[in-house]
């Protein structure tokens, strides 16, 4: 979802990938000419067939719909489209609150953040605690669990949020409860984290639930598949004891016990529609950290709530990465989250 800044050689990447476009194009009316379909036509029934034919089948709607859905994930597409991007900056970042003003996509920066990651901790700690764990969830239906915890969170925070069917395409994250203030924490985003340097390749086939933050760490939020397989071996393997889980594996289920726990089903905007959320980078200590901060330290009961486990345990000395998405306007009941993929980082 994210890229780094490498504008500097953008132009010409963009003059070599809008070439490699032209290029396939021309092959494509060649070949296409040369069949049964187009022998001793004119150029005029080429257009006419893809301007009438192929955008009505079956299969180009589906080829479609799947590129819209991964392109943001794409880089050569992400690299194309910068010029489009508008992004964070100083001069900007004082008006994330203010619902007219301009639309900034991703928070990374310390002067640029809405919420420290002091007050991501006292917002768990503050919540948290309300929720009900039953220490272990193997073979454990968890939907009363999470009808329980999603009543705690409309007591304490005044709102709720849910996932049902999109109209902007398939499963999205709506207000279910309340009025979200700006400023508010409305879910996190799930996952496995992985260093720039570790293998992904398997895990990332087919996959449109892996986000890159500024530091190119990236978070597998699937939970199919062998991603599944690897968020359960890495939770299993980092926990406290055996009846206090480091992180909470509910997630991979449609009865998450943290009901803030659905980062990944949040949509991207249109061109008619704003992101009414952004994401924000923070970073959280585990209780036996050496010289942290008590600012930052979480308490070693809450951690059994959190969707997020390093895939590579020499990984907890930097504490976790914890990617919250955050209003920065009013978001009114029965109003979809919406969020921004394409962001250019400074």
């Amino acid at each position: 979802m994210i890229m780094n800044n490498c504008c500097s050689s953008l132009n010409h990447k963009v003059r070599q990938t809008n070439q490699f476009h032209l290029v396939l194009d021309l092959w494509f009316i060649k070949n296409l000419k040369r069949s049964s379909i187009f022998r001793g036509q004119d150029c005029g029934s080429l257009h006419y067939y893809l301007d009438t034919t192929m955008p009505t089948t079956n299969a180009w709607l589906k080829l479609r719909k799947a590129w819209n859905q991964y392109k943001h994930r794409f880089i050569p597409w992400i690299a194309i489209n910068l010029k489009n991007t508008q992004t964070p900056t100083n001069s900007t970042a004082k008006s994330f609150l203010i619902d007219n003003g301009p639309h900034i996509t991703h928070v990374s920066k310390r002067e640029e953040r809405i919420i420290s990651d002091k007050d991501l901790r006292n917002f768990l700690c503050r919540i948290l605690p309300h929720f009900h764990h039953p220490g272990q969830i193997n073979n454990i239906n968890t939907e009363e669990i999470y009808e329980t915890n999603k009543a705690a969170m409309r007591k304490f925070l005044g709102y709720s949020v849910v996932t049902r069917p999109s109209n902007i395409s398939g499963i999205g994250v709506f207000v279910e409860f309340g009025t979200i203030k700006a400023g508010s924490i409305i879910g996190l985003y799930p996952g496995t984290i992985y260093q720039p340097h570790e293998p992904v390749l398997l895990q990332s086939i087919a996959n449109q639930y892996i986000f890159r933050c500024s530091d190119k760490l990236l978070i597998d939020g699937n939970s199919r598949g062998i991603s599944r397989t690897i968020f359960q071996s890495c939770s299993a393997r980092d926990q406290f004891s055996y009846d206090l889980p480091s992180s909470d594996m509910s997630w991979l289920t449609p009865h998450p016990i943290n009901p803030l726990s659905v980062g990944q089903y949040v949509n991207n905007r249109g061109k008619e529609t704003k992101n009414n959320v952004v994401y924000q980078e923070c970073y959280l200590d585990f209780p036996t950290a050496r010289d942290s901060s008590e600012e930052t330290k979480l308490p070693a009961p809450i951690w059994k709530f959190l969707p997020n486990v390093w895939s590579n345990p020499l990984n907890n000395s930097y504490g976790l990465k914890i990617v919250p998405l955050v209003a920065i306007r009013k978001i009114s009941e029965g109003e979809e989250i919406i969020s921004s993929y394409l962001t250019l980082i400074h």
